[in-house]
């Protein structure tokens, strides 16, 4: 059921590409637009602002979190901080759940 459902959102991208020009560029762009119309909304307009902290503090220096990757290894630090509970699941859930504590570290 899901491949259908896949193979047939691909064909009509593929058709909407082939008769107007539509690419995936224009996915990307109208999907960044979107969110930040929802990010501007929420938090500048409704002033919802308590749980955005962690993303304004990455957002005001963003050079910091460009140079954490040469400063921090995040794969030694996630074996650290989750090694043990990594060991608890089975050696195929391995490079899935590494990839989590990997993007939650960093």
């Amino acid at each position: 059921m899901m491949v259908e459902r896949n193979t047939l959102i691909l064909g009509i991208l593929q058709s909407l590409d082939a008769l107007r020009g539509f690419n995936m560029y224009w996915i990307a762009g109208g999907l960044s637009l979107l969110l930040f119309l929802i990010f501007y909304l929420i938090i500048d307009m409704w002033q919802f602002k308590e749980w955005v902290f962690l993303l304004m503090v990455i957002g005001m220096n963003p050079l910091t979190i460009y140079m954490a990757d040469r400063i921090i290894n995040f794969n030694s630090a996630s074996g650290f901080f989750f090694g043990g509970l990594i060991g608890l699941f089975p050696d195929s859930w391995a490079p899935f759940l590494n990839g989590i504590a990997i993007s939650s570290i960093g």
